[in-house]
């Protein structure tokens, strides 16, 4: 027998649990608060994750299927460490710079609701559940991270992607767009900036190249058939040396995120059950795993109606995104004609000082006349209002109505048949699916509309200031696909 005790250990030990599974991996119990061990005693760790108070620990026991730690104390509830495996034999499987260790099968659970979380006269105590999806376990070494500093991230770019490793996947569902150095802003251009951003009609699971210092890219792909090798999901999140754990939601990404949405945030639709890999690089280093989806196995369904709601939702997204994009252009177009209309009553302004170009007729001949910038701002106050009129087939536009607006527009019928969709997972239903048929029907004259407003009316404002300033540029017209 020998002494396990280390000196510094606060308050007598209350229990002991020994891992079923490593026979090293050790928790203990004191009078304030829990220990572990790796190594079969030799050195003990004290836990002090945020969550898990200063508090006498008397029951421990780890759950033979989930893999969790069950902590029980006195007088503060019980409190759940998920899934401990990546504790077990640790030293073997964070042998690397980078490692992944294979999740727990993953299950897209239906969560009930229940009447007292509504009402807060009749609530009741309720725990964190576990993270909702697959979690992941990523080991990072000293040499791996130190690919995360903040200094050689800037150097060199996003330390995990190459040339040959391309950021978008199947864009089916997103706009059908293309993109030139002019949709990239010009404000941006003007001022000298050269960060690389994506267009903003670039496809939806397009993400910018840069990551942010003490980031990392996970990218998750289908591996198996349908859709082999399609990719469905990248996450992005900070991470450091160590033991890092991050959640997959078991969601794609969003056919068209938001415009200041952050990149990997934000998920789409539930993915089919099946197998996917996940796969990261930080500099040389690199790892890859394997999540298992399982269905709900409360939930009786086909794997064809699972896939029949699926394509069904998958094709409904294109609506969605093409909307996005929709607002997204007349926000933008709507800031350009702003931003013009200011700059050409600067020059108005700076026409009115007659004295002041008296003196620099090479200035004097640069300026555009008095009657051009007059013609030119009343056309912008037209052009507003066309764009006003054309928003409306779309949405209420924004500051127009107070309170409670019209939802009867297209962006509303579109994504209430997109919910209505959503709202289960069997093999979506006549109506379902004749909603989608109907709202396409009414989206795309709408689209056609507008791509020619662009065409047509933000074409001729910009012909008719081009010798004043270069300020809108054309972009691509938008379409479903």
């Amino acid at each position: 027998w020998r002494s396990i005790v280390p000196a510094d250990f606060d308050g007598p030990c209350l229990t002991i649990e020994q891992d079923p599974v490593d026979a090293s991996l050790l928790f203990v119990g004191t009078e304030h608060g829990l220990w572990i061990s790796r190594n079969g005693g030799g050195k003990w760790t004290r836990f002090e994750k945020k969550g898990l108070p200063t508090v006498a620990v008397p029951s421990l026991v780890v759950h033979q299927t989930q893999h969790d730690l069950v902590i029980g104390t006195h007088g503060r509830a019980a409190y759940v460490i998920d899934d401990i495996r990546a504790l077990r034999n640790a030293d073997a499987w964070t042998s690397g710079e980078v490692a992944l260790l294979t999740p727990q099968p993953a299950i897209p659970w239906e969560i009930a609701q229940t009447g007292e979380s509504r009402f807060p006269g009749s609530e009741e105590f309720r725990g964190e559940n576990r993270a909702y999806g697959a979690i992941l376990a990523l080991w990072i070494g000293p040499k791996a991270a130190e690919q995360l500093d903040e200094k050689k991230v800037a150097a060199k770019g996003a330390p995990n992607r190459d040339k040959d490793d391309p950021v978008s996947g199947d864009a089916e569902g997103a706009v059908e767009s293309g993109s030139s150095e002019a949709d990239r802003g010009d404000a941006a251009n003007q001022q000298g900036e050269t960060k690389q951003t994506p267009s903003e009609d670039e496809p939806a699971n397009r993400a910018p190249f840069a990551l942010e210092p003490g980031e990392v890219e996970l990218v998750i792909e289908r591996a198996v058939e349908p859709d082999l090798g399609r990719r469905v999901r990248v996450l992005r999140t900070k991470v450091k040396a160590g033991h890092n754990r991050i959640v997959w939601d078991l969601r794609e990404d969003p056919a068209r995120p938001g415009k200041n949405a952050k990149p990997g945030s934000g998920g789409g639709m539930l993915v089919l059950p099946g197998r996917y890999r996940v796969h990261t690089r930080i500099g040389e280093f690199e790892a890859e795993t394997h999540v298992d989806v399982l269905p709900d196995p409360r939930l009786s369904i086909s794997e064809s109606d699972r896939r029949a709601k699926y394509d069904a939702i998958r094709n409904a997204e294109g609506l969605a995104s093409a909307m996005r994009a929709v607002f997204e252009r007349i926000d933008s177009v709507r800031a350009d004609a702003k931003a013009m209309s200011a700059r050409l009553d600067e020059l108005r302004k700076l026409r009115a000082h007659e004295t002041r170009l008296a003196d620099n007729d090479e200035v004097a001949r640069t300026l555009p006349t008095d009657e051009s910038l007059a013609e030119a701002l009343g056309s912008c106050k037209a052009f507003d209002k066309k764009l006003k009129t054309i928003e409306e087939r779309f949405r209420v536009p924004r500051g127009s109505v107070q309170g409670i607006a019209d939802r009867d527009t297209l962006a509303s019928r579109v994504f209430e048949a997109i919910s209505r969709l959503q709202s289960s997972r069997d093999a979506p239903s006549p109506q379902q699916l004749e909603a989608v048929d109907r709202v396409t029907a009414e989206l795309r004259p709408a689209l056609e509309a507008w791509n020619r407003f662009e065409q047509d009316e933000v074409q001729a404002l910009r012909d008719q200031v081009q010798p004043l300033l270069q300020w809108l540029t054309p972009r691509p017209p938008i379409r479903i696909r």
